[in-house]
């Protein structure tokens, strides 16, 4: 299918345009964007599903859940030398595996919309949708 917005072609299983950031929310997903309801997610999240290694916090004017390494660990990557990559590869799997954990027993579904590393302290933001009731 193609982005309404900006026209590129994207996968049909698409929430988001990868591209513009566009929602093109399929009809069993609703995109989550108040941010009390966003509050609590981020919460429930930390305290079920997200490893240690990992925070969470909701960037209210954008309507994204946004997650970044903990001072501990961030420190802990920026020290190594060796090996720095293959550690952050593997903190990265572990909170991808914690959000398909969340996505199955919450009805969730979390697209990454933006990957930065500002002064080298990784930060991953995600838009997240809600399974409709019928």
């Amino acid at each position: 299918m193609r982005c309404p917005s900006c026209g590129r072609q994207i996968p049909d299983d698409a929430l988001f345009c990868p591209y513009c950031g566009h929602e093109v929310a399929g009809p069993s997903f609703a995109p989550l964007e108040d941010p009390e309801e966003l509050k609590a997610l981020a919460l429930t999240l930390k305290e079920k599903y997200l490893p240690g290694d990992w925070k969470c916090w909701v960037d209210e004017k954008n309507g994204k859940l946004c997650f970044g390494l903990s001072f501990k660990t961030a420190l802990l990557v920026r020290v190594l030398k060796w090996g720095r990559w293959a550690m952050t590869s593997t903190l990265i799997t572990a909170l991808d595996s914690a959000l398909r954990h969340a996505e199955e027993d919450l009805g969730l579904r979390f697209v990454l919309v933006r990957a930065h590393a500002p002064l080298g302290h990784l930060r991953l933001c995600y838009k997240v949708s809600v399974r409709k009731t019928s």
